[in-house]
């Protein structure tokens, strides 16, 4: 028996209207549910209808709305039907042996089954035309006195007129009855043997010649080989390679990595190369769907010429000087001064920086959620990892260019400090908060100036600094060290001839 739908309502004021129905009398549901169905056939998915109308002509009782709203037909159909799933299950609907809009032809019900009989196709099929227009209602199964759906005739009859192709198409792939599945058998049967040829062709060949489709072919000649398994000789495809263990799939992930031709890892587990591609995109996107895409998005991303605007423009280079040269850095190791001696961006170049990172994490993220779960295309897992690559390269270079403030954020601490600390302890302090500001900053709501709030969180890290702790003195080599290797741990490709000393 098909189960209530449960689906959520795409019109709150429907929803709350069907909860108000549900406490009217009982003996009133039954003429409000024939008054839906009525309404659900003569609703126009491209008008907009308004409020008061939907609920006068399934209530017969006239509302007014301060508001005036109107409602799309494309969204008020399901949640009509909804409307009846939901009321008929509530009370037992005597049969209409009359129907209204055609008095000389009676309303019949049928069941899940009977009507995919009529329509040569499968239950599964029959609940799937619900969804897309298809109205059914609950009523007592006379031997059992249980509710069961069933299908009016008249809305058999408003879904044919609508679908009808859909209907003769799919008959064309109905499920498979007894004497079709015992004949598709013999014939795969009597083709592998005479031939060398696998399941796949041979299923694709049936299905050109019996106008069934593939997917079902293919799924009748594997539950036959499943279902006698234990006796080999009645097995059509013999040679049938299993599916892949989590051994072999690991295997196949390790050598994609170290870039061994799909062709030859294929070869190796007999397998064809279609298989191990699909296998490859599928570890790939189970990768991508577990990282973090973290961004803001900004108005301009949802207009459609977004790529144009932001992603066509040349990339901003910085080019204000930095406020150090290497002879005013002799206070720290020459193996950080590259680093401090950068150019930087302006304000201007900085928030375009911000918003081109931003987009292009925006874009991943929704190519991401596009994603099939079983067949991802390799075009859009590139055009992920792409667009990820270009966002770490901005946040990278919005990282470089403003190493040189740290520099001299941390001086002018040590200036106004009474108790100024050693300089290159407080760069190390200062680096992770640089790539936390980074990811952090929200170029919408922080007055477009990320310097002014990356220098807000130094100072106030920089005051909570405990300057009377006592804690060993490192050289400042090492210290220097330590700043670089976290910065390479970090994604930050700094200038090649910075180096560890």
């Amino acid at each position: 028996m098909p189960r209530r739908t449960n689906r959520p309502y795409s019109i709150r004021a429907l929803h709350q209207l069907t909860r108000g129905l549900l406490f009217t009398p009982a003996d009133k549901r039954p003429q409000q549910v024939r008054r839906a169905e009525r309404l659900h056939d003569e609703i126009d998915p491209n008008v907009n209808y308004p409020l008061e109308y939907i609920t006068y002509r399934i209530t017969h009782f006239r509302s007014t709305y301060d508001d005036h709203p109107l409602l799309v037909g494309q969204a008020i159909l399901p949640d009509l039907r909804q409307m009846i799933d939901e009321l008929s299950r509530s009370v037992d609907l005597p049969a209409e042996p009359i129907n209204p809009a055609q008095p000389h032809d009676p309303i019949t019900y049928l069941t899940a089954q009977q009507l995919a009989d009529q329509w040569h196709v499968s239950t599964k099929t029959i609940t799937r035309y619900r969804a897309i227009g298809l109205r059914w209602r609950w009523m007592p199964n006379p031997e059992t006195g249980r509710r069961v759906v069933v299908y009016p005739s008249d809305a058999v009859d408003n879904f044919l007129a609508h679908h009808a192709d859909l209907v003769s198409h799919a008959a064309r792939y109905a499920y498979l009855d007894d004497a079709t599945r015992q004949r598709i058998i013999h014939r795969a049967t009597r083709i592998a043997h005479a031939r060398g040829v696998t399941l796949n062709q041979v299923a694709t060949h049936l299905a050109k010649r019996t106008h069934y489709s593939l997917d079902s072919v293919r799924k009748t000649l594997e539950a036959h080989d499943q279902q006698h398994r234990d006796n080999p000789d009645k097995i059509i495809f013999t040679n049938r390679s299993h599916p892949l263990t989590a051994r072999q799939k690991r295997f196949v992930e390790r050598a994609a990595n170290f870039g061994i031709p799909t062709a030859r890892i294929a070869r190796h587990l007999n397998r064809t190369r279609v298989s191990i591609h699909r296998l490859i995109n599928q570890q790939r996107a189970t990768q991508l769907q577990r990282i973090t895409i973290a961004y803001h998005t900004l108005p301009i991303f949802q207009r459609d010429d977004a790529d144009t605007i932001i992603l066509d423009t040349p990339l901003p280079q910085p080019d204000a000087p930095s406020p150090h040269t290497p002879t005013t850095m002799h206070d720290i190791p020459a193996s950080l001064h590259p680093a401090y001696t950068a150019k930087t961006y302006t304000p201007t170049a900085t928030q375009t920086m911000f918003v081109r990172m931003h987009y292009h994490r925006y874009r991943a993220d929704h190519i991401r959620q596009n994603l099939h779960p079983e067949h991802p295309r390799t075009a859009q897992l590139q055009a992920i990892e792409h667009h990820l690559q270009q966002a770490d390269h901005c946040r990278e270079q919005i990282i470089l260019a403003h190493m040189p403030f740290i520099l001299t954020a941390a001086r002018q601490h040590n200036v106004g400090s009474n108790q100024p600390l050693h300089l290159i302890d407080l760069l190390e302090i200062a680096h992770p908060i640089l790539y936390t500001a980074v990811d952090t900053f929200d170029p919408t709501t922080r007055a477009h100036n990320f310097r002014a709030f990356f220098n807000y969180e130094l100072q106030r890290r920089f005051a909570r600094i405990d300057t009377r702790a006592a804690r060993k003195r490192e050289p400042d080599q090492t210290i220097a060290n330590r700043i670089l290797q976290h910065t390479q741990s970090s994604n930050i490709t700094l200038p090649p001839h910075v180096s560890l000393a």
